[in-house]
């Protein structure tokens, strides 16, 4: 497994601007992390957070 700046330094024909994550990855940490490398991320909630997101 790689991490974000690992895959876009070995797999560099292009930007990544778009994600699709499982529920797994439902966490604010990696949120803020991609919101941070403007990337817009798609994540199943999962239905044990503590968090209330809403959708658009």
């Amino acid at each position: 497994m790689a991490s974000s700046i690992e895959f876009s330094q070995r797999y560099t024909l292009g930007t990544i601007d778009k994600i699709l994550l499982d529920a797994a990855h439902d966490a604010e940490a990696i949120y803020e992390l991609l919101d941070h490398q403007n990337v817009e991320p798609f994540i199943d909630l999962n239905v044990r957070t503590k968090k209330n997101f809403s959708t658009i």
